[in-house]
Formats: structure tokens, C-alpha cells, sequence
């Protein structure tokens, strides 16, 4: 049970004790005075895990795990380590979409100690929108269609200002097509959408119709936007397609004469509606809102 002093009972040698290694280093202790014998004693010299960077650290949800190994670097110094040999990776909440909320945890092994946690993100893609209404009325001010739109990642509906933004491009003036929102993820999602929408001429006023000589003439308010009219009439007043009175007429001038199928003294329900083309044909039209009805006895 006797203690030893260092230097009156004994001396001590060490051996590889600056690089790294797993039970390589050495230190011999060896009697000396009245103590005799030597014991040589092993121990490893450990590299730490102390830089670790993780070069990307936002990634798209998809429903499994989301493993970062391929965008991680780990080092001990300059000394750049191989996974499984010099370290282990694990994972945690590594599927569901969250800010920060995943991570991977690098843990030495062999010649390597500690542990580093990497955090990242996983965010959810702007996969699913819809806008249910793609033709507005020209009003003269900014058409914003934002409660016209659904917006989904997946299944789950999400919420303006909290998971997306929306920009507006073009959307006062006439145009097939030209006016468009731009819906960029925020938070916990991203990517953008854009949605296209018509801006058509704005309801008609009622129109002006008087009776002529077999029939009646119809006057449109005339719409400098507009590349034409298009003039409805029926005996029935809720202008059902499949009534044989039924007429839809389409005309490039503000006004018409209506004589063809009215009778004289035959009652007549006539209302109107602007509209706007691509390509000035009508392939590409887009209608505007129908005025409101007129009742007229033809002549």
C-alpha cells in the first residue's frame, strides 16, 4: 500500500503521445533507489468533433424521413472524417414539416470523441391552388381575387400572411389573361405559384330598346374597352337556352335591330353584356356581366 514518489521511487518514458490513436500512446514507469521493475501503461489520444457544417438546411416535406448526410462536412481540425469509421449520425423529428425542428446528431467513435446536433428544415410546397373565379368586372381600381383562392400544401389548407404572401401584377386594366397574383410560401413553406385572370368590361347599363316596324332595336351603352356586344332576348324572362324564343346576338356595333323571330305585339324580355377578345376573333372571348332586364312589346 506504499505510494510512490515520482523522481525518488520511480521514473516515467512516454511513447507516441501526440497523435492521435486509439491505445497507441504509452507511458513506462520504471523503478529506481529502492524500487525496481518497469509497467508500461496504454492510452488514446482522442480527435474531437469540432468542426461540423451542414451546407444546406432547408429541404421540401415528403411525407419520410429527411436525412441530411450527403450535405454535411465533418472535420477534427483540418482532418476531414469518414462516416462510420470516425463518426455515427442520428436523426430526430425528421419527417414533419417545422422550422429548425429536425436535426442530426454526429457522435464520435473509434478515433473520435464528442457529439455536435445540427438543426434544419423541413417545409411544405405550394402544391395546390386554386383560384375559382378567372373573369372579373373592370372597375377602374386594383382587382385583388385573394377570396377567390384556395391555397394548399397537400391536403392542409393554409393561411395568408401566416404561410404565404401575395403580389399583384397587371390587374386594373381590361386584359384575357393578363392581370395575375403571385403566391409565395412563408414560415414553414415554400416555392410560388402564379395564377393568370381576366379583367372583361364592367356590367352594362340597361340598355336603351324601343319598338320598330317587326321588331325592336336595342342601343348598348357603348365601352371604349370593349370589342363588342352581346345582345340576349327571349319570351321567357329567365332566358332559359332551351325555350325556342331564345336568341343570343353578337354584334361589333353599339346598337341593332332586332326584327328577324319578334312578332308585333309579342312581349320580349332583351338584356346585354360587353366583351373582350385575345386575338380579335371571337376565339379568346371573354364576356362581361349581363345589364339588367329590359321588357319590350314589339312593333
Amino acid at each position: 500500500d506504499t505510494v510512490l514518489k515520482y523522481g525518488t521511487d520511480f521514473t516515467m518514458s512516454y511513447q507516441n503521445n501526440t497523435e492521435i490513436g486509439v491505445n497507441t500512446a504509452s507511458v513506462t514507469i520504471t523503478g529506481i533507489g529502492r524500487y525496481s521493475g518497469s509497467v508500461t501503461k496504454y492510452y488514446s489520444i482522442l480527435g474531437k468533433l469540432d468542426n461540423v457544417t451542414l451546407s444546406k438546411t432547408e429541404f421540401i416535406y415528403t411525407g419520410k424521413e429527411i436525412k441530411t448526410g450527403s450535405y454535411l462536412t465533418v472535420k477534427s481540425g483540418d482532418t476531414v472524417l469518414k462516416y462510420g469509421t470516425d463518426f455515427t449520425m442520428s436523426y430526430q423529428n425528421n419527417t414533419e414539416i417545422g422550422i429548425n425542428t429536425a436535426s442530426v446528431t454526429i457522435t464520435g467513435i473509434g478515433r473520435y470523441t464528442g457529439s455536435v446536433t445540427k438543426y434544419y428544415s423541413i417545409l411544405g410546397k405550394l402544391d395546390n391552388v386554386t383560384l375559382s373565379e378567372t373573369a372579373f368586372g373592370y372597375t377602374g381600381k386594383e382587382i385583388k381575387v385573394g377570396s377567390y383562392l384556395t391555397v394548399k400544401s397537400g391536403d392542409t389548407v393554409l393561411k395568408y400572411g401566416t404561410d404565404f404572401t401575395m403580389s399583384y401584377q397587371n390587374n386594373t386594366e381590361i386584359g384575357i389573361n393578363t392581370a395575375s397574383v403571385t403566391l409565395t410560401g412563408i414560415g414553414r413553406y415554400t416555392g410560388s405559384v402564379t395564377k393568370t385572370y381576366s379583367i372583361v368590361p364592367a356590367v352594362q347599363p340597361k340598355p336603351t330598346v324601343t319598338a320598330i316596324t317587326g321588331g325592336f332595336k336595342v342601343v348598348c351603352t357603348s365601352d371604349a374597352n370593349a370589342a363588342g356586344y352581346q345582345i340576349e332576348y327571349c319570351k321567357d324572362s329567365s332566358f332559359s337556352s332551351s325555350d325556342p324564343s331564345y336568341h343570343l346576338a353578337t354584334y361589333s356595333t353599339a346598337s341593332a335591330n332586332l326584327t328577324k323571330y319578334p312578332e308585333a305585339g309579342e312581349t320580349w324580355y332583351v338584356r346585354v353584356r360587353a366583351f373582350i377578345t385575345e386575338d380579335g376573333t371571337l376565339s379568346g372571348t371573354k364576356y362581361g356581366v349581363f345589364s339588367q332586364t329590359v321588357q319590350i312589346t314589339a312593333g
